[in-house]
């Protein structure tokens, strides 16, 4: 579960999905997750419902929440923009495996 929460959180954060289908998927996926998850899931899970419900309070505009959301990411994912072009970004993945740098254009020229 934990995999999943990232991936999709990580589509999110690129523009690969919206806020609104990252909320569709993930409010039904964890509303039960404390008994079902390890706590390391279960604590994910919850910064990313605060975080939900401080945007949807009006707390922050989109913006500031995806970089409060990519803040949980870590250490899971590492985001840094070696480039001024707003429009690139730049991931490094740690895990058990390895590691892997990637680059995305955010929006297509």
């Amino acid at each position: 579960m934990r995999r999943e929460i990232l991936a999709r959180l990580a589509n999110y954060l690129v523009g690969e999905s919206s806020r609104e289908q990252f909320e569709d998927w993930f409010i039904p996926a964890t509303w039960d997750i404390k008994g079902t998850q390890d706590a390391g899931t279960v604590k994910l899970a919850n910064r990313i419902k605060l975080r939900l419900a401080e945007f949807s309070n009006g707390d922050w505009p989109e913006e500031e929440l995806k970089e409060e959301l990519a803040g949980l990411l870590r250490p899971d994912l590492q985001v840094y923009r070696f480039t001024t072009d707003p429009l690139i970004m730049i991931t490094f993945e740690t895990s058990s495996t390895g590691h892997a740098v990637q680059v995305r254009q955010l929006v297509a020229a």
